[in-house]
């Protein structure tokens, strides 16, 4: 079975989701919904100009200008980001993918990936941290968010004002 939708409104496992098109296709196991997409939940919300949709893995792949704001206010911009239903993890890419964090703390980079059991962002590469006049920049980085900790490798670079003056 393949159907095609015009302004569509619907709700796929607990998602409420609005586009002016859709497309099941029952063989592939998928749905697309395209043009001025929205959906959310009760812990998001995401816009994106082509959603993706496997019905038999649960996964959502969302491309094209997408924009993600999470319950605690945290924003996401990037040009791609699937996730998982459960949402037990994400991720990210784009020229860079850019989450902004806390009021003074962000992070970029060309793909980012967030596990929610620990609580972690993975990215790489070309990875840059902002943590008030704090810039890291490095190869990947993992932040820990529950422990607030940052581990980073490869080509770091580190400006703080603390370091000013200093050899």
């Amino acid at each position: 079975l393949l159907a095609r939708y015009d302004t569509v409104t619907a709700r796929v496992e607990g998602n409420r989701i609005r586009s002016l098109k859709a497309v099941f296709d029952e063989g592939d196991g998928r749905i697309l919904f395209s043009s001025d997409v929205e959906i959310e939940d009760d812990e998001r919300s995401i816009r994106a100009d082509e959603v993706e949709y496997e019905l038999n893995g649960g996964e959502w792949r969302a491309r094209g200008a997408v924009e993600v704001v999470e319950e605690g206010g945290e924003h996401l911009a990037a040009a791609e980001m699937t996730y998982a239903e459960d949402g037990e993890y994400w991720s990210a890419r784009g020229r860079p993918a850019r989450l902004p964090m806390a009021p003074a703390r962000s992070l970029e980079a060309d793909r980012v990936r967030y596990q929610r059991e620990e609580d972690s962002f993975r990215a790489a590469p070309r990875t840059l941290f902002r943590d008030g006049e704090r810039v890291l920049e490095a190869d990947s980085l993992v932040f820990f968010r529950r422990e607030d900790r940052l581990e980073a490798a490869g080509g770091i670079e580190l400006r703080a004002p603390e370091f000013r003056g200093v050899a």
